[in-house]
């Protein structure tokens, strides 16, 4: 068997799907997570001896500490995911997104840790005016999903060292389908309108946007852990396949789900606008991704049709609408030390 590998958030949107896939190249899973939005995403391998799905809290040091013992390779997921999440409480955000960052990324070194594999985001870059954005333009986050982001890259790259290796992506917005789903991003939410409501709310349509498939981002993963650390370490890499246009997405979806789609169009104050620039990763580790958009339009519009998202307008595919509905769980979080 391949060594294990520690992923944080791995029972979230990319996590579930990476934990699946390591499995399948024959890794061992040591997923450390909430387990909030879907405390059954992997009951479909209880008998899989190569998983560990340990309960737990970042912020509890004793967990954490535990859960990174015999851990070569930290994969850092776990966050508050997305703008509207992190807006409705900024001292939680800060509390799980950046402060229990610096104490994994502080315990991670001490425990023996080689390899620390860090999912940043494109917003810490704010609107940019250049054509394509690249790693080395000025990082000016606008909000503090993204400020958190941010500064958590910092710390990062001042503790890397011979010993203590390190890699950051900064991803687009993704889309596509996994264990599990989220219906609150970009493409998703708009395939979602599409095929169940046969109407698209198009915010901001002259916005442009980075887009990659949730499959795409696991195979950089993939590939990361697969390349020589000398490669790689203390790079900074966007994550990207197309950039459009909100209302150029709106259009492709609804030529995809080939149904009956209005667009309506709202204008509101966000004007964060780039396009991303992935020339970089495609030069230094030949990466490109292998699906578009509408593949994820697609198999999503597929999954909604048939019936495999059970209750698709359920709040537990929408982080922020969650957890508005789930009032007790700020409350719990604040107070949530679980050991392993």
């Amino acid at each position: 068997m391949e060594e294990t590998i520690l992923i944080t958030g791995g029972a979230g949107y990319v996590g579930s799907l990476l934990t699946c896939e390591l499995l399948t190249l024959g890794y061992g899973v040591r997923v450390f997570d909430w387990m909030l939005f879907h405390p059954h995403v992997f009951d479909h391998l209880h008998d899989d001896a190569h998983l560990e799905v340990i309960q737990g809290d970042l912020r509890n040091a004793s967990a954490v500490e535990a859960a990174l013992q015999g851990i070569k390779t930290v994969i850092h997921l776990g966050c508050l995911s997305n703008d509207p999440c992190c807006n409705l409480n900024e001292a939680l955000t800060r509390s799980i997104n950046f402060d229990a960052g610096v104490q994994l990324i502080h315990l991670a070194k001490t425990t023996g840790v080689r390899r620390f594999f860090y999912a940043s985001s494109a917003s810490v870059y704010g609107i940019k005016h250049e054509s394509h954005v690249t790693e080395d333009l000025p990082l000016e986050p606008m909000t503090p999903y993204a400020l958190y982001k941010a500064e958590l890259e910092k710390v990062l790259l001042s503790e890397l060292s011979p010993s203590f290796g390190g890699v950051i992506v900064r991803p687009a917005t993704l889309c596509g389908c996994s264990p599990r789903q989220r219906l609150d991003i970009t493409v998703n939410t708009m395939t979602y309108e599409a095929v169940v409501l046969n109407k698209i709310t198009l915010y901001n349509a002259e916005q442009e946007r980075p887009n990659l498939t949730v499959q795409d981002m696991v195979a950089l993963y993939v590939l990361l852990l697969q390349t020589p650390l000398a490669r790689i370490q203390s790079e900074v890499f966007n994550v990207t396949g197309e950039n459009y246009p909100v209302a150029q997405i709106a259009q492709i979806v609804k030529e995809t789900v080939a149904v009956p789609v209005t667009i309506e169009h709202i204008q509101t104050p966000d004007r964060r606008s780039y396009r991303l620039c992935g020339t970089k990763l495609k030069e230094t580790l030949g990466f490109t991704p292998h699906y578009s958009i509408r593949h994820a339009i697609r198999t999503l519009a597929q999954a909604l049709q048939t019936g495999q998202i059970p209750d698709p307008g359920s709040a537990q595919y929408r982080n922020t609408q969650f957890l508005r509905e789930n009032v007790h769980l700020w409350s719990h979080l604040r107070e949530q030390r679980s050991s392993r």
